[in-house]
């Protein structure tokens, strides 16, 4: 089923916009293209939860809509349920979905290039922790801006990622939590992730990543995604947090 955002635009005072997860584009707002939540098994069947989309109840549920929930689209290979995920190298070629070494991964659907983890020493190693407020942060260039961002953060991953022109990209960032949630899978967990494609993404509560999105709750807050279930979580700010970063479409 896919998920969806309801945007609404109301006039307030600056200050409130301050650090807006929304993009204009020519005065118009951008569109965010979600995923489905990979949910293909029906709930309130007579065993509980069905492991197919068959229940007790006459309406349609999550497995009914949505490109997983057709045959044409829910193909596994590329990806778990309504996924589409293309491998690629360094150098932003495209791989088979069977290939061992990889540097990133297209999202089919949504457009959007992310970065892979490794084992290896670097920028990009599974293991390497930043608090949040580095480049790209949502509001952190606002002469107003709420809370601490805390540098240099994840800007050497960012720089050095632009710099050498990682996977055929350089306008590498930080994501939104839009962006960033879009890749869980809600029918799995420990974790909730295709790791055929997005491996050590860990099952543990170490498998929180950063967004660029701020909280409006809390100055010292920021929005993550716990990859364990793909819980959409707040934490403080000066925490120590992964983060994967994603390329737009250039």
């Amino acid at each position: 089923m896919k998920r969806f955002l309801l945007s609404i635009i109301i006039f307030i005072p600056q200050l409130l916009l301050a650090q807006s997860d929304i993009t204009f584009i020519n005065g118009f707002e951008k569109q965010v293209i979600f995923n489905d939540t990979g949910v293909t098994w029906a709930g309130h069947s007579s065993q509980a939860n069905n492991t197919i989309c068959e229940s007790d109840m006459s309406l349609p549920q999550d497995c009914d809509h949505g490109r997983d929930s057709s045959g044409m689209t829910n193909i596994n290979e590329d990806g778990a349920a309504g996924f589409s995920f293309t491998k690629l190298d360094t150098f932003g070629n495209p791989l088979s979905n069977n290939a061992e070494l990889w540097s990133c991964v297209k999202d089919n659907i949504t457009g959007l290039t992310w970065e892979i983890k490794t084992t290896s020493e670097g920028v990009h190693n599974k293991d390497n922790k930043y608090q949040w407020g580095g480049i790209t942060s949502i509001g952190i260039n606002h002469p107003d801006r709420i809370g601490d961002y805390f540098e240099p953060s994840w800007n050497k991953l960012i720089n050095i990622s632009n710099n050498s022109v990682f996977c055929g990209k350089n306008n590498w960032r930080a994501p939104t939590i839009d962006e960033l949630s879009g890749l869980g899978n809600y029918s799995t967990f420990l974790p909730a992730i295709d790791t055929n494609f997005f491996p050590y993404t860990l099952n543990e509560v170490r498998s929180t990543f950063w967004s660029a999105s701020p909280t409006a709750l809390f100055d010292n807050s920021a929005w993550v995604v716990y990859f364990r279930e793909a819980r959409i979580k707040i934490v403080a700010r000066d925490s120590l947090q992964r983060i994967r970063l994603v390329s737009d479409k250039q």
